[in-house]
């Protein structure tokens, strides 16, 4: 526990040093923010469904309207999983597609991108925008949510950014631009299928 509270901070303050620790770590190390990201956006979920909130935007699955928060806090933790894989494949193919020739630093770059990105991915989403949600749901209630939030999350769309182009960039040792384009890629297919189902 220790460990990932430490590359948790790291992550914040020291990203680089922390990116290439995690890259050099044995498979796995990446999943903790992952699993605590997917149980907090659950818990929210189902404050959310508890105050018999519904979701304000169209609804693009089988469940209802009145329901559908109960049922995303189900599905979060296992759909959050699947979005971190699919980030980590396809940043990693891009990486490998635009690398020109070079291949990754370490000696197995699957692992070390799954647990960069796990942290690169994880943390951003969980400090400064699910929490941020919470807080805002419990002080000032779920009318102000989506008027603040305004604020907060285009944040962490840039703090995610920033800090999956480093991941690349410690794995594959390319260019920013190249990490830039590899990081994108990955970021926009996760947040094309996450927005199918998260509201």
């Amino acid at each position: 526990m220790r460990i990932k509270t430490l590359a948790a901070v790291g992550t914040i303050l020291t990203p680089r040093q922390t990116f290439h620790h995690l890259a050099e770590s044995p498979p796995g190390r990446g999943l903790a923010p992952i699993i605590a990201l997917g149980s907090a956006w659950a818990f929210l979920s189902l404050m959310l469904a508890l105050q018999g909130h519904r979701p304000s935007g169209p609804i693009a699955t089988p469940f209802k309207a009145e329901s559908y928060y109960f049922f995303q806090a189900l599905f979060l933790p296992f759909l959050i999983f699947g979005l971190w894989c699919f980030l980590s494949w396809t940043t990693g193919f891009l990486a490998r597609s635009v690398a020109g020739g070079a291949y990754s630093l370490f000696d197995n770059p699957t692992s070390s991108l799954n647990n960069v990105l796990g942290y690169a991915y994880g943390v951003p989403l969980l400090l400064s925008l699910v929490l941020p949600d919470l807080l805002i749901l419990w002080t000032l209630g779920f009318e102000r949510l989506s008027e603040i939030m305004l604020y907060y999350a285009p944040l962490t769309v840039l703090w995610m950014v920033v800090l999956c182009t480093l991941g690349v960039r410690v794995v594959y040792g390319l260019s920013w631009v190249r990490s830039l384009t590899a990081a994108m890629g990955g970021l926009l297919v996760q947040a094309l299928l996450g927005a199918i189902w998260i509201r």
